[in-house]
């Protein structure tokens, strides 16, 4: 019987969107990857927070773009308590369940999700370089939640 308690994965921001994001890698070698290794698992990242949306907090990875990698979907009352508190770019720490991966608008979505420490202030934090190689990206490890 699966476990009910969420599923931690170590999995770099980099990695997993150089992973299923661009066209570098076969349809079968992303769908592979994503239902073993990363689909309903939860991940850790840290972003700039870039827009807010109805239902969704975007941040900001990469310096090469001006727009937003990540979604981050956060529901009520949870949303309405953090757009008090967030401040647009500044770096947050997040965590959140992996629901996709947006090729057509180069996005990951993940769902049930929250910033970590919440405050005006953020977390420091720098925009990187997308790495573009056609070396697959390490699989990620489960690993044991870390307390908020």
């Amino acid at each position: 019987m699966p476990s009910r308690s969420p599923e931690y994965i170590e999995a770099q921001f980099l990695d997993t969107y150089r992973m299923f994001v661009p066209r570098d890698f076969t349809n079968q070698e992303k769908d592979v990857r994503w239902s073993r290794y990363y689909q309903g698992r939860w991940v850790r990242w840290s972003g700039q927070l870039r827009f807010v949306t109805a239902d969704a907090f975007l941040f900001h990875h990469l310096g090469a773009t001006s727009s937003y990698e990540v979604s981050l979907v956060v529901t009520e009352p949870e949303r309405s308590r953090l757009r008090q508190q967030l401040q647009l770019g500044r770096f947050y720490n997040y965590v959140g369940r992996l629901l996709r991966c947006d090729a057509t608008f180069r996005v990951i979505v993940l769902e049930q999700g929250t910033v970590l420490a919440a405050n005006d202030v953020g977390v420091p934090g720098t925009l990187a370089t997308l790495p573009w190689t056609r070396e697959l990206p390490p699989l990620p490890g489960l690993i044991q939640p870390q307390p908020p």
